[in-house]
């Protein structure tokens, strides 16, 4: 591990310029509110959901590799369960940040955790993954003291994980009125998403902090092929679907493959692969969460284009910058001030 390494002071000031970007944006936002995103009475959804959804995938798929070692008996990645569970947290943390300033206003995060509604996807995905970050938590205190890990601890993050990834695919695949949604294989194809970034964020990391032995390396390589595979097999086949008994619109997902395959041909080059599967991932996000607002229905839709223009503003891009920026310092000061080993 080189974790000892000297960080280099220009990335330094880069995410230190992130973060102030993004606290800058926080003051804007909890005194001028909401209307200083582009959202309106259509495009509903913009830049920071996309961020959360995608934070929020990445923390589960790396908390449920953090898992592997109990539940599958995977021993060889045993030595990385403690540094895994401690990113996992550091993304889903980040993502937190995504989703409340998306809220606009601290009031709006405060009723929004006082006002239960088991009815709602919605909720239940707040919660669930508010349980998920208290257990994560709870694990990483555990193992920092040595203790043996809990089976029924190990397999309650797992299955809440894999809740929480499933009610957010729910949450797009409910709605029946958007096309872009389409609703069959979201919870699938949004856990499928979460594993394969989770993974492609661990080989990054590796390729940066080299935390990884060769046999580690190895088997993530292999887990990481095979989670690619899966996912061009799954977005090919929601592709199809969808444009069969949906629109084209809502089918299209060529572009996404295309990073895919690159990712897939070049998978002996974990950076590269890595970094080229997590930009399709939020791209793909992107297109698929965006894609269903900028499609107006129902009365709202009188008078209006049948697809409407939607461009991140630049509040809404630096809550996404503050949020990555908040992760890698995270991870920094963790390999720096915590026993990761």
């Amino acid at each position: 591990m080189n974790s000892a390494n000297k960080i280099n002071p220009i990335w330094l000031v880069v995410l230190g310029l992130g973060i102030v970007g993004g606290l800058y944006t926080t003051v804007r936002l909890f005194s001028e509110g909401h209307i200083l995103l582009s959202a309106n009475d259509n495009i509903v959804w913009t830049l920071p959901i996309v961020s959360y959804v995608f934070f929020a995938l990445v923390s589960t798929g790396i908390a449920l590799f953090a898992t592997f070692p109990v539940i599958f008996n995977q021993q060889v990645l045993i030595p990385l369960e403690k540094r895994l569970t401690f990113l996992a947290f550091a993304t889903l943390l980040s993502a937190f940040v995504s989703i409340g300033l998306e809220l606009g206003a601290v009031g709006n995060t405060i009723y929004m955790l006082l006002s239960p509604n088991p009815a709602s996807p919605i909720w239940w995905l707040s919660t669930l993954y508010s349980i998920e970050i208290v257990l994560l938590i709870v694990k990483y205190n555990s193992l920092s003291k040595g203790q043996d890990e809990s089976k029924g601890l190990t397999i309650t993050t797992a299955v809440v994980g894999i809740m929480a990834v499933m009610v957010l695919g729910l949450v797009f695949g409910g709605a029946e009125s958007r096309p872009t949604y389409f609703g069959p294989f979201m919870s699938i194809y949004t856990l499928v998403t979460s594993l394969l970034s989770g993974c492609a964020a661990i080989l990054v990391y590796d390729a940066v902090k080299s935390i990884c032995s060769e046999s580690q390396r190895e088997s993530l390589g292999k887990t990481f092929v095979i989670l690619l595979a899966i996912t061009i097999f799954i977005s090919l086949l929601r592709s199809t679907l969808a444009m069969a008994h949906t629109s084209i619109q809502a089918g299209y997902s060529g572009w996404l493959v295309v990073f895919l395959l690159a990712a897939l041909v070049a998978s002996s080059r974990k950076l590269f692969a890595g970094l080229v599967t997590l930009v399709g991932v939020f791209l793909a996000h992107l297109h698929l969460i965006i894609g269903g607002p900028v499609n107006p229905v129902g009365p709202k839709a009188e008078g209006l284009p049948a697809t409407l223009t939607y461009l991140p503003n630049v509040s809404e891009i630096l809550i996404f910058v503050f949020s990555l920026s908040l992760a890698l310092l995270l991870y920094i000061w963790g390999e720096k001030k915590l026993r990761l080993e």
